[in-house]
């Protein structure tokens, strides 16, 4: 079972902030998007309160919060959304890996990086999985 905790959020954003081109967190503010699949569950409510608790203790983490509201086409749109911002990275759960594949692989080109929690994606080697191993039904790929 796959369990957040509080280091694999601190390894997402610290990847994140590697991948944007090696800023130093003590100085650099950098403007993630991240990206859930619904805060109707408690465990993405969870997964989002520990995102931003890790955010600001880090102090220079601007965070863009989006529920995806089990729906792909708006977690899709969220993530255009932030490629068009220039986010300096998106931490996603993808409600379908496979139907978000297209999306990420548009941040990936843009050079945004993309760390996926819970879910990998198969947009592009370059999304990174923090964990692809869960028995979390809504973060397995559907039909595969």
């Amino acid at each position: 079972m796959f369990r957040i905790t509080r280091a694999s959020l601190v390894g997402a954003t610290l990847l994140v902030a590697a991948a944007a081109g090696g800023p130093s967190l003590a100085q650099d503010k950098l403007t993630i998007a991240t990206s859930l699949p619904s805060l109707g569950f408690p465990f993405f409510v969870h997964m989002q309160k520990e995102l931003r608790a890790e955010a600001e203790a880090l102090g220079n983490i601007t965070l863009i919060e989006t529920d995806g509201e089990n729906r792909t086409p708006k977690q899709t749109a969220d993530v255009e959304a932030a490629i068009i911002q220039g986010v300096d990275g998106i931490v996603i759960s993808p409600l379908d890996s496979v139907a978000m594949a297209p999306a990420l692989q548009q941040a990936v080109d843009a050079g945004i990086p993309v760390v996926t929690i819970a879910a990998a994606s198969r947009a592009s080697p370059a999304c990174s999985p923090m964990s692809a191993r869960t028995t979390s039904r809504a973060a397995r790929p559907r039909g595969g």
